[in-house]
């Protein structure tokens, strides 16, 4: 979820909910198209949730270290897949 939130969509940036009004929808989408059983998109959910909780708590904190310890409590980022090889750029 965060790779298309945050990375393909920009939606992460570019509003004020980061995308999460759209979340369900956008899962069903990747779900389908990734191969995501229930679990996993779940998991993917809750995972761009708690990153998108982590940027909010980090955005108040001046200090760029400070803010990033608190960046770093949330998941890591899913590893990158490109589901569409055959398409340049």
């Amino acid at each position: 979820m965060e790779d298309l939130l945050a990375r393909r969509t920009r939606l992460c940036y570019e509003h004020q909910n980061r995308g999460l009004a759209a979340i369900d929808e956008v899962a069903k989408i990747a779900a389908d198209i990734l191969g995501w059983d229930e679990a996993a998109k779940a998991h993917e959910i809750e995972n761009y949730k708690a990153r998108c909780d982590a940027e909010e708590k980090a955005e108040g904190i001046v200090s760029e270290d400070e803010a990033q310890k608190v960046r770093e409590q949330a998941v890591p980022i899913t590893e990158f897949v490109d589901v569409a090889p055959q398409i340049d750029g």
